[in-house]
């Protein structure tokens, strides 16, 4: 009984996933098509999004928090995913200014 339950919170945090990422996904085409588009269209975009996120990345993010032996994924095992895309020095730069700000406030605590 208890994994009936497990899995019908699982659908229902799917779908409520789904549903998000649809509103999301809605809003970035209608700023960017100003003639509008069609449902079918967004639920597509949507959709193939989801796919690839819950397939790909998740499966990515996974393996590389198995391979560091930690039991979490961290922001860094994102980063990794993002390598062979152009947008992985932008990351690599703002998680490294995140932490040195990070540590200058930690610094400015200690001093206190």
């Amino acid at each position: 009984m208890d994994k009936f339950l497990s899995k019908s919170s699982d659908e229902e945090k799917r779908a409520q996933i789904e549903k998000s990422l649809k509103v999301s996904v809605e809003k970035i085409i209608q700023s960017s098509y100003k003639n509008g588009v069609s449902l079918g269209f967004i639920n597509s975009v949507s959709s193939l999004i989801y796919q690839f996120a819950a397939k790909c990345v998740a499966r990515d993010l996974l393996e590389f928090r198995n391979h560091s032996g930690r039991k979490n994924v961290s922001v860094d095992d994102a980063i990794l995913i993002t390598r062979k895309t152009k947008y992985y020095e932008i990351f690599k730069k703002r998680r490294s200014s995140v932490c040195e700000t990070k540590q200058t406030k930690k610094k400015q605590i200690n001093i206190y």
